[in-house]
């Protein structure tokens, strides 16, 4: 999946809790909205310095609106490797983010697993 396509299926799918997402859509997704809060972050600091509150809200509103997109393209992708969603939830376990991380570098599972075809 390419850069474009990975980014429209991230917000297309970003209330889908099943089926699964290769991982070259998660890495992509990844990418871009790690490249997008570089200017949503340069942005709020500047508003911040001249209009405090409107700078807090528009860091704030860019992590909320991504969350749950990024929330729902990580069970996907935990999907893809066989694993469960139940899965994401070791990141609020010291040293559980370093599995999650690892499974999100997988390779998916070859043809049909029990959440749907790859």
């Amino acid at each position: 999946m390419g850069f474009g396509d990975a980014i429209q299926s991230f917000y297309k799918n970003f209330n889908d809790l099943s089926g699964r997402s290769s991982r070259s859509e998660y890495w992509w997704a990844y990418l871009f909205v790690n490249l997008v809060f570089i200017p949503v972050f340069a942005l709020a600091v500047l508003l911040s310095i001249v209009v405090p509150f409107l700078g807090g809200l528009i860091f704030v509103a860019y992590i909320v609106i991504h969350a749950l997109p990024f929330c729902t393209l990580l069970v996907r992708r935990l999907h893809d490797t066989g694993r469960s969603g139940w899965f994401a939830l070791l990141i609020f376990v010291p040293f559980g983010g370093i599995a999650v991380f690892i499974f999100t570098l997988l390779e998916s599972d070859a043809g049909q697993n029990r959440y749907g075809p790859n």
